[in-house]
């Protein structure tokens, strides 16, 4: 869902590069499908959080909210040293969840490999 079309369009009247994102001008977060509201800003974050270990080149892009619901989703990973209950996780929706994943496969990968 894009940024609302009359903020957009006060926003493209003014030099936003002061803004802590780029504008979300359609399904740019990757953590939900559904916003409500929308975001308005997106800033790309590493897959893999400092908590994990070493970081990967990967990125997505997030809305603030969703870049914290990652990293507190990688946060209770690390905790719970990869044992996260499943009522836990279904919590943060399907996308975090996944991406969460991921990121915990990739470190664990690199970790014990």
């Amino acid at each position: 869902m894009p940024v609302p079309s009359k903020v957009g369009a006060l926003l493209d009247q003014f030099d936003l590069s002061e803004l802590p994102g780029e504008l979300d001008k359609g399904d740019r977060c990757q953590g939900a499908k559904f916003h409500s509201p929308a975001p308005l800003l997106v800033n790309e974050v590493p897959l893999v959080s400092p908590l994990l270990g070493e970081a990967t080149e990967d990125v997505v892009w997030l809305c603030p909210t969703c870049a914290t619901n990652l990293y507190v989703y990688q946060f209770l990973m690390v905790a719970t040293e990869g044992k996260m209950e499943w009522a836990v996780k279904r919590e943060f929706g399907n996308l975090i969840r996944a991406l969460g994943n991921k990121a915990w496969e990739q470190t664990q990968s690199v970790n014990n490999g």
